[in-house]
């Protein structure tokens, strides 16, 4: 009598499946459950890891030749759901016990799951030792290591959001955040630096914590001055920075680049697009953050392949001397002398601004300065959180009035405006602090100089 092959036997292929899904298996393990050999084991193996491939969760890598991927198992969605709830009660913290090897009771819980996981890919690994990188117990000394040290950190950050659902998404943006060592969003320029430095040695040289144009530099230049030396940058039609204290924030463009907070100008110009929110590096997450107008998070949001992380970020004073930093009128209107029919255009202006047209034009321009206009959008809920949110912290921060002719053309243009020039200048070595100081000093003189 004829008998078939164990590993053509399609209940042991039902079973092999069944049980990958509820725990992470090694090969021998997976034979073990199965009753065969390791050999007869072969196929069913190789089946579940291409399944398993094939709708794995992409991460970001830990270095650029590496793939970075999980797919959860029954149990641990399970785990991932018993310490929520746990964690929402009280009696939670009376089942905290210490391992010998460091950790909690949930941590130690959950580090089998990731040492089997990392053995499926790694089946020559010691697994003792890296239990004990997962629970802390030790230092990682290579990349695998590193990543079961990162779980360990996502299994204890649970804590932290004990009221969020704990979904695929979740874990990600968790994975996300704690393999580049960021815990919150930069609030100071010694975030900043830490960022960067985590970003470059985590994520690698692709990712930065913050882009920013050759115009966005200009500005954040403005804020660090006027936070540091106390005085808005141009007053009485006339600029209230020496050279010296221009070079100082030439500087301190300089070492966001250097210490890798952002992308140098020619990378960015190498990548060939014509706004941030059109980048693949924005769109893929290779960028954090940005420095924008309060009016515009909805079109860098809507952008993002994943925006379920998107949130407006705080304004960072850079020195004691004022908050530093400018508003502005992101849309007017106005009558000129010439209309024909002055009293119909005001009642015009006066629907869109204050009456029903402020619902319909909402926040897409801004938040409406008119009192009245803000609560008809809002009744008609035509206002974005994120906008009225970033709007709020500006107004609430910002100390300097807005030079009428910061955003003179002849500054402002990305093609050959004073600012364009001197950024990119600086960024390309072609011009040095000191020089790039001068031209810009003189181009700001010039332009107020014309309109004086």
């Amino acid at each position: 009598m004829e008998s078939k092959p164990a590993f053509r036997s399609a209940p042991l292929l039902d079973r092999a499946l069944r049980i990958a899904s509820q725990r992470a298996q090694t090969y021998d393990s997976l034979a073990e459950s199965l009753g065969v050999t390791p050999e007869d084991a072969a196929l069913y193996w190789f089946s579940i890891n291409s399944l398993r491939r094939g709708l794995g969760h992409d991460l970001p890598p830990l270095s650029a030749s590496a793939r970075c991927w999980y797919d959860p198992t029954w149990h641990l969605e399970a785990l991932l759901e018993e310490f929520q709830i746990n964690e929402g009660l009280a009696s939670h913290y009376g089942r905290i016990f210490y391992d010998p090897e460091g950790g909690h009771l949930e941590l130690n819980m959950a580090a089998n799951e990731v040492v089997y996981a990392i053995g499926l890919e790694h089946p020559d690994i010691d697994v003792a030792r890296l239990r004990r990188v997962c629970v802390h117990a030790c230092e990682p000394e290579c990349g695998i290591e590193l990543l079961a040290a990162n779980a360990g950190k996502v299994l204890l950050s649970i804590e932290e959001y004990r009221d969020e659902a704990v979904t695929p998404a979740f874990i990600e943006m968790l994975y996300a955040r704690l393999v580049a060592g960021i815990e919150a969003v930069p609030t100071s320029y010694d975030d900043l630096i830490a960022a960067g430095k985590a970003f470059q040695e985590k994520l690698g040289d692709d990712y930065y914590p913050l882009a920013i144009g050759q115009y966005d530099r200009m500005i954040l230049m403005t804020f660090y001055l006027e936070s540091k030396y106390g005085k808005a940058w141009v007053e009485n039609n006339e600029c209230q920075y020496s050279e010296e204290e221009i070079v100082d924030g030439l500087n301190f463009i300089d070492s966001l680049e250097d210490n890798h907070v952002i992308p140098t100008r020619p990378t960015m110009i190498a990548a060939g697009f014509d706004s941030i929110d059109k980048s693949q590096e924005w769109i893929d997450g290779k960028y954090a953050g940005i420095f924008e107008w309060d009016s515009a998070p909805s079109k860098y949001q809507s952008a993002l392949a994943d925006n379920s992380g998107f949130t407006v970020g705080e304004e960072i004073k850079f020195g004691d001397k004022a908050n530093g930093g400018f508003s502005k009128v992101s849309m007017g209107m106005a009558i000129t002398k010439s209309c024909q029919h002055p009293v119909e255009a005001a009642a015009l202006i006066d629907f869109l601004w204050n009456g029903e047209g402020a619902a319909i034009m909402g926040s897409e321009c801004g938040i409406p300065a008119s009192t009245a206009g803000l609560a008809a959008a809002q009744a008609a809920d035509a206002v974005k959180p994120l906008v009225l949110e970033a709007n709020t912290k500006v107004l609430a921060f910002v100390d300097m009035p807005l030079d009428p002719y910061f955003e003179s053309s002849k500054l402002k243009d990305t093609t050959d405006g004073i600012y364009t020039d001197v950024f990119d200048g600086l960024s390309y070595d072609e011009y040095d602090p000191q020089e790039a100081a001068e031209i810009l000093l003189d181009g700001v003189s010039s332009v107020l100089s014309a309109n004086a």
